[in-house]
């Protein structure tokens, strides 16, 4: 039995956390490189390097130098006024719930929109269907968007055409501080391919019997769309996007995210979740490079007895959160050298299987470990 809505909501207002930036205007289109994220020095011929028995360099290591500020930040409200008039013009509004920081509209097409605290949400009936067999985060386990085409254009409108759609609605609402995207191309025949690849998994059958999931079964170019998954970024820094656990305190900071579906017919879902926006600079530092950086990972490593694999994949200068005062009242973002590692299990008999994959932070001001 599907739980009420509002106890869906109640959950959502756990993982709040939001704000964003005070620029002009929103680009989420590509970015050129700044000062401080040019094109990455190792060529890519070189790769990957064996640094150790056990620890391999499959990335280019960014060339950054120079001074990063550290910004005092905020959360962002969402103005719910310019949403509603965006996302529910023209719709009959059947159910309208304000209590606190929680708003919630329901309208006679099927569409909602929420907001509590650093969490919004609109979907409408079309985006039920796409999210059911569209899943693109990695750590889905159902993920499949490697098998979708990124940046192509779409019959009912370009794609620079539809980031401008999006960009615009992102600022009407009080949102700049989107600045990296990636688009998928959803296609109504590719889409076709991932609901039949979704019905025939077993691990979804029971779900399917139960009638828990729904399923379009007809696909027509009516379907096609865009699906934005958008980072929050301050002075062209990304802003590490999972979340993440400083163990050393033992909170939870939490990572940020915008998704939008844009279809012929406008916005169909729009979800937002932890934006930052600058309150202030607080200061400078010095960054260290990315190769100083590296030693740092390497070292800890291979301080570890472990016949495990570890490969580095990635390798991005970002904003990491924490909390500015021992009261927690107070954020601001640092610069952090952020590396993804593939660890890798190495049995008696020489086979390997992935374990996990996860990110280490090393404090770009003074190339210790984040914890």
């Amino acid at each position: 039995m599907k739980k009420p809505f509002v106890m869906c909501l109640i959950f959502l207002m756990l993982f709040s956390l939001c704000a964003c930036s005070n620029q002009s205007a929103v680009d989420i289109t590509e970015q050129p490189p700044s000062s401080l994220d040019p094109a990455a020095g190792a060529p890519a011929s070189q790769l990957p390097q064996q640094l150790t028995t056990n620890i391999t360099l499959d990335a280019e290591l960014p060339q950054n130098t120079g001074k990063v500020d550290i910004l005092t930040v905020g959360l962002a409200p969402i103005d719910m006024e310019a949403a509603k008039q965006l996302l529910l013009a023209g719709k009959e509004i059947t159910n309208h719930v304000q209590s606190g920081a929680t708003e919630v509209y329901s309208t006679s097409d099927g569409s909602n929109m929420s907001a509590t605290g650093s969490f919004f949400s609109f979907d409408t009936n079309f985006s039920i269907y796409i999210n059911n067999v569209f899943k693109w985060s990695e750590n889905d386990s159902s993920y499949n968007a490697d098998a979708f085409l990124t940046n192509k254009d779409l019959g009912f409108c370009p794609i620079d055409e539809a980031k401008m759609q999006v960009a615009d609605v992102l600022h009407s609402m009080g949102i700049d501080s989107i600045d990296r995207s990636t688009v998928y191309t959803l296609d109504h025949a590719m889409l076709a391919e991932a609901e039949t690849a979704k019905k025939n998994d077993p691990d979804y059958a029971i779900d399917i019997q139960n009638g828990q999931i729904k399923f379009k079964d007809s696909w027509t170019e009516n379907d096609d769309c865009y699906f934005f998954v958008m980072e929050c970024c301050l002075h062209n820094i990304p802003i590490i996007a999972d979340d993440f656990e400083r163990t050393e305190s033992g909170t939870i900071m939490l990572g940020n995210r915008v998704l939008a579906i844009l279809s012929k017919d406008g916005i169909q879902f729009l979800q937002m979740i932890n934006l930052y926006r600058e309150l202030s600079v607080e200061g400078q530092c010095e960054i260290i490079s990315s190769e100083q950086a590296l030693e740092t990972v390497v070292k800890k490593l291979d301080s570890i007895i472990t016949s495990n694999q570890y490969t580095i994949g990635n390798v991005e200068l970002r904003y990491v959160p924490e909390y500015a005062d021992k009261q927690h009242t107070s954020l601001r973002v640092i610069p952090a050298w952020c590396f993804s590692i593939e660890e890798n299990a190495v049995s008696d008999t020489g086979d390997s299987s992935l374990v996990h994959e996860y990110i280490l932070m090393i404090d770009a001001s003074n190339g210790s470990e984040i914890l």
